[in-house]
């Protein structure tokens, strides 16, 4: 700890005066990376988090990072050598060391001296701004991208509508009868399917020139949950003062193809399932994609991209300005580059972690906003399937077998009909369950298919089929050709299976409205087949016609134990991760001596923050939101009159948060029926999340920005763990209250949830401890995680100031109090009367409005 405690200010590269508790944050996680430690670290928002990641992490870089990564693992199999019988003498090895380290200095110096020759002629560019922005505006205008011509609109060589011309418009849909399976061809069969098909491999190959070989270099990993996030993290780098760090950084951004595509005929499409699938569609056709031919300057784009730091929209606007892919051209820049930011499923999945050939070993990793790593690991690995989507894919494929039958090949038609059995065997189970009446039950995979002929069918090779064919491309390719031609697919399927009524009918659109069934299918069976031990199959009953089936992970440990044990460090970070209990147990379970915790106080001053735990409402009616309690009428009302003081007291924007989208349906009912909304909408205009409109939630957040920013205030209902608790900043004017309703306790009830806790008991049991005490820690846990990140949503800087309100008794048992953050226990108050809530919430806000506002 010494000498980490001696590395001054300066040294950390910051690019303003850190605060102390920045400095002791970038200082522990130093000592984190250099003892190869795995960190979970909570810093509340507003306390410069991202940049002490930043600075800490690339300090270590700097100080004692790898010139070149490849040394090490040739130092490996040379001690692996040196153990055996024929012992290589040290001198020769030495040499050997000496003789890598210079020829890294010499490929580092190289690829410097090209990349200052572009930063050299982009600073010389940017005298000429004024001039340079009409001239790229001119040069988009010239570099228009050439016409993909849609195979459905391509003229015919006869212009009469006959039969051959009809089949002809249709050769788009037919599996080519080039499919082969073949044990050899299984990685070329990943890499296609997570986005380099092998005709891409060998056009990038031959793009590089053949006499470059760049370094390896070690590197930072930074992952976070959006791009947009993403895209902050890459702007505080644009802030360090560069000149100071003896290596210029390197920095490369991955992301979809959503976000990179510049072919204007992909990049139209909506769901981020089809661009992929176009993309890797053009890939492997004729017409190819105008932004990767053989006279692609992907080079010169990987350049430009290591010669400067440049977030996702600037690498946009150099692949239109060069005509280069930034989807794949960013590739290239991933060996050289010193920190690489990524979204969570490139980084934490094993298939999208090969398929980018993204090194492990020795790099640092860290994970932003990670409150919620858990849950996305099992979600990654987690897939379902209900019974209206089994009846469309039945539907779908007997429609294209009986279209394309004769056309087919021996392999392709054998595989169409076995899928058209596996699927016709879910249905059955389904329909026989949905008759039954059946309740929400845990599954074993092989009850799913009983039939003989049904068991001769090979899952994993049927999985390799449907992934190497497209046949999910082609089958919904030919659905919605039915479906433009006024064969409605969705009419005769619910005639076929007595959807009858116009909900019934929306059900069924809204399951999933982007990924084509046949997809879904694809992505369960890959579920079912390849099963880890970790994992539980449900039946879940939706209603009286509909029922899904539901593989779910479990435990995302083992997933996420390749990175503990390659990465020379893991840090998992965010504003909010208290409780950190499940985050040891569930995936740090084996490496438990490697853990380093650091958490630090807010940066606001105490007077700034005022936090109240009430245990009764104005009428001495106790607080207690329990799903058996929270409905009784004489909580609702107490509940109201509550809102309606605070309201009174409370200027501009107040949150509240409720436990369960039912619950907020069931109390607005209520309140709008007796009056007290009314009463709420005389104090501030009132807005409500819906979780049938979750599409409009940011509209809805605008309208709420819009009415308090206007000076009419505003009391904003949300959900806790709905889409405005997470990712929005509620900070200042927005959020001048936080209301949190009762406790968002999982349903007990639940299978899903029983299920977890079983696993829990039984894992904690192995281990001999108690299973009773780690089911309700894990129980406490996801309710508090879950709370501590609304909360959070309203004190963002340093000059903030809020009031925070927890209206629920349970609130003050000692277990439930020392899992809310250190800075929130810190100033937690509980009033004895409500008068008394009311008198503290009005002295606070009338002395902020005394002081005058910060410059």
């Amino acid at each position: 700890m010494n000498s980490v405690d001696q590395i001054i200010e300066d040294e950390f590269h910051h690019p303003y005066k850190p605060y102390t508790i920045q400095l002791e944050f970038m200082r522990a996680l130093y000592n984190t990376i250099e003892n190869k430690k795995i960190g979970i670290y909570e810093s509340p928002t507003g306390t410069g988090k991202s940049l002490s990641l930043l600075c800490g992490s690339l300090t270590w870089l700097e100080k004692k990072g790898n010139l070149h990564i490849e040394i090490d693992e040739r130092e490996e199999e040379t001690n692996k050598s040196n153990s055996s019988k024929h012992a290589i003498p040290d001198w020769v090895i030495m040499q050997d060391q000496e003789l890598q380290v210079n020829q890294a200095k010499s490929t580092h110096g190289y690829l410097e001296k090209r990349l200052n020759k572009i930063r050299e002629k982009n600073r010389k560019e940017k005298l000429l701004q004024t001039t340079s922005f009409q001239h790229q505006k001119d040069f988009r205008k010239r570099a228009a991208p050439a016409v993909i011509l849609d195979p459905s609109t391509t003229p015919t060589a006869k212009s009469s509508k006959t039969a051959q011309t009809i089949d002809d418009s249709l050769e788009e849909f037919l599996v080519s009868n080039d499919v082969s399976l073949h044990e050899e061809n299984a990685e070329s069969t990943l890499t296609f399917q997570n986005g380099y098909s092998s005709k891409v491999m060998d056009l990038l190959h031959r793009l590089v020139p053949e006499d470059e070989k760049l370094p390896i270099v070690q590197k930072i990993y930074f992952s976070s949950r959006t791009h947009s996030q993403l895209r902050q993290f890459v702007q505080e780098i644009q802030k360090l003062e560069t000149s100071k760090i003896s290596t210029p950084i390197r920095v490369v951004s991955l992301a979809s193809r959503k976000n990179l595509c510049i072919n204007p005929k992909v990049q139209k499409l909506s769901p981020t399932s089809a661009v992929n699938e176009k993309c890797i569609e053009l890939q492997g056709s004729s017409e190819k994609c105008p932004y990767l031919k053989d006279d692609t300057r992907i080079w010169d784009f990987r350049d430009e991209v290591l010669a400067e730091v440049m977030d996702i929209e600037d690498m946009v606007v150099l692949g239109q300005k060069l005509h280069v892919c930034p989807y794949y051209g960013a590739r290239e820049a991933v060996n050289s580059s010193q920190i690489v930011t990524l979204p969570y499923p490139l980084l934490l999945q094993e298939s999208a972690r090969n398929s980018l050939n993204l090194p492990l070993k020795d790099n640092i990793c860290i994970i932003d906003e990670a409150h919620n790593i858990i849950d996305a690991i099992c979600s990654m690995h987690s897939s379902s399937i209900s019974y209206k989507q089994v009846c469309t894919a039945e539907f779908q494929l007997e429609h294209y077998f009986s279209r394309f039958n004769k056309r087919l090949n021996g392999i392709n038609r054998m595989h169409v009909r076995q899928l058209i059995k596996v699927v016709g065997e879910l249905k059955k189970f389904l329909e026989k369950n949905i008759k039954e009446s059946s309740t929400n039950k845990v599954l074993l995979i092989s009850s799913l298919f009983v039939s003989q002929s049904s068991d001769q069918v090979n899952l994993h090779h049927l999985i390799e089929y449907l992934s190497v064919s497209k046949l999910a491309r082609k089958v919904d390719g030919y659905s919605k050709f039915l479906s433009n031609s006024k064969e409605s697919v969705s009419k005769d399927v619910s005639h076929a299976y007595d959807f009858n009524t116009t909900e019934e009918k929306a059900k069924v659109e809204q399951e999933d409205k982007y990924t084509p069934v046949l997809m879904q299918l694809e992505s369960f069976l890959s579920a079912i087949a390849n099963p880890s031990p970790e994992g539980k199959l449900f039946y879940e009953v939706q209603d009286s016609s509909n029922a899904f089936l539901k593989y779910m992970l479990l435990d995302p440990s083992k997933h996420f134990q390749t990175l503990t044990d390659q990465c020379r460090s893991v840090t998992l970070a965010g504003g909010t991760m208290s409780p950190l209990d499940d985050f040891i147990e569930l995936l740090f379970s084996e490496s438990k001596n490697r853990i380093d915790e650091f958490s630090c106080g807010h940066i606001v001053p105490k007077e700034n923050v005022l936090t109240l735990l009430l245990s009764k409402g104005p009428s001495q009616v106790p607080y207690e939101f329990s799903y058996q309690n929270r409905t009784k009428e004489n909580l609702t009302r107490e509940l109201g009159r509550t809102l309606v003081n605070f309201t009174s007291l409370i200027p501009d924007g107040v949150v509240a948060f409720f436990p369960s989208f039912s619950y907020l349906q069931f109390i607005t009912k209520v309140w709008k029926d007796d009056g007290t909304l009314e009463r709420l909408q005389k104090k501030k205009q009132v807005f409500i999340e819906s979780k049938d409109q979750s599409e409009n939630t940011l509209k809805l957040f605008d309208q709420y920005s819009e009415s308090v920013e206007s000076g009419h205030g505003g009391l904003l209902f949300c959900v806790i763990g709905g889409r405005l608790s997470e990712g929005i900043n509620f900070s200042d004017r927005l959020g001048r209250a936080v209301i949190v309703v009762g406790m968002p306790f999982p349903n007990a009830h639940d299978i899903e949830w029983q299920t977890k806790v079983a696993y829990v008991e039984e894992k904690i049991q192995t281990k001999g401890r108690n299973p009773k005490q780690a089911a309700q820690t894990f129980y406490e846990n996801t309710c508090l995680r879950a709370v501590n990140q609304s909360i959070g949503r309203a004190i963002r800087h340093r000059n903030d100031y809020a009031c925070i309100l927890l209206l629920d008794h349970r609130y003050n048992r000692p277990s439930i109090r020392s899992k809310l953050p250190g800075w929130l226990q810190e100033h937690l108050e509980v009033p004895s009367q409500f008068g008394n809530a009311i008198r503290q919430v009005s002295t606070f806000f009338r002395t902020k409005k005394q002081l005058k506002p910060p410059m």
